[in-house]
Parts: structure tokens; C-alpha cells; sequence
């Protein structure tokens, strides 16, 4: 008889990390009938205060929040004994000593711990996960930078990159210019940082060409000398939005944190058919083939060439956009290779692990 998975994830389907770490999975869990319950930390009403504007109050109703949260939390964790296995999404306790979370740990028949963030470089929690890693037994990394820091302490690592559900999925067809470019971007409001990075380049491009920053997220951006345009994230409409896009976007900082992002954002330009300019950072390497399916830009100079190249020509931004469509489908979809992760859940749940 299968046995019940805690999966104790770190947000609501409204976070991306947990919505594309489990929740898409449910239905593909739900038809093998395995028994998984999954325990958010963070509700949905997370998501409002962290938009509050006021940061004196943001701040109160944060921390009253979070005290519920954990409580919450602790109580769900009471439920786990040996006949029950556990999956921990990064950690069961942000910013809490390791000693707090290792009693929860040995009470399960299996733990595992899922991350697909370097969240081992946030504020006291690189000497945690040190002590917490070889106490599970085995993690789920999202890319080969994770699974490196991971198998230091716990060799039984599993790399399970973010995977995109085609069914949902709203592909470009159409890729003259209409009025302007749309140069699309799409993410949390607190990565705005990384397309200041090529501003510069987007000023550039906004003198010699009619075009539009569009940003789908929670929160507007103004970027000096770019025209901009808002559009609030909304699931039920996401991939609508992103195939509005000419050009999708995922500048980032060569540093050890953004080489442990999982390429979401640049997942979701590619498998709608969507021709995209990227950093060459991390797994970015391995998911774009430079020229062929999407561009790399690693300064200024090439944002501005790999940007213009594909505003200069119809054929070029469709050749791209379906090439990086069947790369995206064949290595990163759930139709493709959902039944991996299914698979390992399905060995938990019989206890052949």
C-alpha cells in the first residue's frame, strides 16, 4: 500500500518555484495515485503584503504573518511519523537554526530536500544547509550548479530542471511587427535589478527603432530613456501575454547566485516560439544553442547586435522562435519528461527508495 508524501513546498500555485516544482504535477501524481499533501508556508496572501507599499506596516503584517505561517507550519509537522515520507522545498524554516528542523527531519521514513535557487548564499543559511544536507536522503537540485554544491554533502542528488506544461502553453504564430517591438520580459519585481543591466542597451535600441519594454510582474519599472508598458501577472492569462512578445528577454549577473536560477523565464520565451536574448550565465548555457535557438549576449555591444538582428528581420525572429520551440519541447516539457519525476514520487510512495 502507498504511503502519504508531505510535501512541505515554500509558497502557494501563486509562487513560480512551487508551481512549477510540484503543483503542475498533481494531475500526472493524481492519475498514479500517489498520496501526496502538499503544505504551503506561504498562502496567497503573501503575495499582497509583500506589494504593500508602506514598508513600516509591510514590515508588521510580514512578521505577524510569518509567526502564523510557522506556526502553522509546526503543527503540520506533527503529522509526520515513519509511516510517512517527507519533501522539502528549500527549507521548513527560513532563517531558523538547522537544530529547530532536524527533529522533523528523523521523524520521517523519507526525507528529501527539492531547491532549484543557491539559497545556501542567503543570510545564515549556508551553515545550515551544510548540516541539514547529509541528513536527507537525497535532493532534488534544478540545475548541475545546485547538484555540485549538494553532492558535497549528500551523494544520492537528482537533477530535475524546471519543466513547462505545453497543454497551457500559448505559441507565437504570427511574427510580423505590429506598431512597435515588444522586447517582453517576465518575473518577480524584486529581479527588476537584472534588466538594469542593459539599460544602456535599451536606450540604445529605443533611438533607432519604435519599441516597447513590456514587463508582465506585480509591480511597474521605469527605465530612463525606454518606453515601458505594465501588464499585471495573472495565471490564467500568462502565456497569453508572453506570446504578445517579439523578443523575450533574461539579462542576469555572472555571479554564483544567478548560475543557480533554473531559466524559467527564458523556458517560457522559448517553448511559446518566442526568439529570445539571454546572459550566458548558468544553465542558460545549456538550454540556448547561440545562433540557432535564441541568442547569448555577454555585454553591451552584443545586447545591441543580437536585439537588432532579430527587430531587422521577420524570417530570422520565426526561424529562432520555432528552432527554440522544438529544443524547449524535446528537454523541457512536461509531456516530454514528466514521468520522470512522477517516477521517483511513485518509488517514494511504495518505499523502494
Amino acid at each position: 500500500m502507498n504511503h502519504i508524501i508531505y510535501y512541505f513546498s515554500k509558497t502557494s500555485a501563486i509562487g513560480p518555484s512551487s508551481r512549477y516544482r510540484i503543483y503542475q504535477f498533481l494531475p500526472l501524481l493524481e492519475a498514479k495515485k500517489i498520496n501526496i499533501h502538499i503544505s504551503p508556508l506561504f498562502g496567497d496572501f503573501y503575495f499582497k503584503i509583500i506589494q504593500i507599499k508602506n514598508k513600516p506596516l509591510k514590515i508588521f503584517i510580514k512578521t505577524i504573518y510569518s509567526i502564523y505561517s510557522f506556526t502553522k507550519r509546526f503543527l503540520h509537522l506533527l503529522k509526520i511519523d515513519k509511516s510517512t515520507s517527507v519533501v522539502i522545498e528549500h527549507q521548513l524554516f527560513p532563517y531558523l537554526p538547522a537544530f529547530i528542523e532536524i527533529p522533523f527531519i528523523k521523524r520521517a521514513k523519507y526525507v528529501f530536500l527539492e531547491f532549484d535557487d543557491a539559497i545556501y548564499l542567503t543570510f545564515l543559511h549556508r551553515k545550515k544547509f551544510e548540516k541539514l544536507l547529509p541528513l536527507y536522503n537525497g535532493v532534488i537540485a534544478g540545475n548541475k550548479n545546485l547538484a555540485e554544491f549538494a553532492q558535497r554533502r549528500n551523494k544520492n542528488v537528482l537533477i530535475h530542471p524546471t519543466l513547462i506544461d505545453d497543454e497551457r502553453v500559448v505559441v507565437k504564430r504570427d511574427y510580423r511587427i505590429k506598431d512597435k517591438v515588444v522586447i517582453g520580459w517576465i518575473g518577480l519585481s524584486w529581479n527588476f535589478k537584472y534588466l538594469t543591466i542593459i539599460q544602456e542597451a535599451l536606450r540604445e535600441l529605443s533611438k533607432r527603432y519604435e519599441i516597447v519594454l513590456r514587463i508582465v510582474s506585480s509591480e511597474k519599472l521605469c527605465l530612463d530613456g525606454v518606453i515601458t508598458e505594465f501588464v499585471q501577472w495573472d495565471y490564467e492569462k500568462e502565456w497569453e501575454e508572453i506570446s504578445f512578445f517579439d523578443i523575450g528577454i533574461m539579462p542576469l549577473k555572472d555571479d554564483e547566485w544567478c548560475r543557480g536560477k533554473c531559466g524559467l523565464k527564458l523556458l517560457q520565451y522559448m517553448i511559446a516560439a518566442i526568439p529570445s536574448v539571454s546572459s550566458p550565465v548558468g544553465i542558460n548555457n545549456d538550454i540556448v544553442d547561440d545562433g540557432i535557438n535564441g541568442y547569448l549576449a555577454s555585454n553591451e555591444s552584443e545586447w545591441i547586435e543580437k536585439i537588432e538582428k532579430l527587430i531587422l528581420s521577420e524570417d530570422l525572429r520565426e526561424k529562432i522562435g520555432k528552432a527554440a520551440r522544438v529544443k524547449a519541447l524535446e528537454n523541457f516539457s512536461i509531456q516530454k519528461r514528466g514521468n520522470e519525476i512522477v517516477s521517483f514520487y511513485e518509488k517514494i510512495a511504495k518505499s523502494q527508495i
